[in-house]
């Protein structure tokens, strides 16, 4: 918690089946598949325009101007977030694979773990 795996080895920096990644630390869904940007070694780490609902927070971290992202729930350290002109939202969240789980689409809302509100996570996967 807190440390950044290192460039290029996370095991979901090329993934690209489609679902929901979640919390690894309290499965709280973060981002959709669908939000996946391209990654490559020279990004190194798996990165999304943007985060599901308010699953994801985010502090300043130390004296500069870098932004840490962390799960809402739980606090944990999920990556840090850039501002981007390349895609649609304006920023990249560059996200450790340690730091998140997989759940893949069709797996059944009542499987998903519940999000702030009581609401279920996603529906059902397959409307992701």
């Amino acid at each position: 918690q807190g440390r950044t795996e290192p460039m290029g080895e996370g095991e979901l920096l090329a993934h690209a089946q489609p679902g929901v990644y979640t919390c690894a630390g309290c499965a709280l869904p973060l981002y959709a598949s669908e939000h996946k940007l391209e990654s490559s070694v020279q990004h190194g780490w798996p990165a999304f325009g943007t985060a599901l609902g308010a699953g994801v927070s985010r502090r300043r971290q130390g004296k500069g101007a870098k932004v840490e992202v962390i799960c809402a729930r739980c606090s944990g350290h999920l990556g840090h977030v850039f501002s981007s002109k390349r895609y649609a939202s304006g920023e990249r969240h560059c996200v450790n694979s340690a730091s998140l789980s997989f759940v893949p689409r069709g797996t059944a809302a009542g499987q998903l773990p519940p999000i702030a509100g009581g609401l279920t996570a996603c529906c059902d996967a397959d409307d992701l």
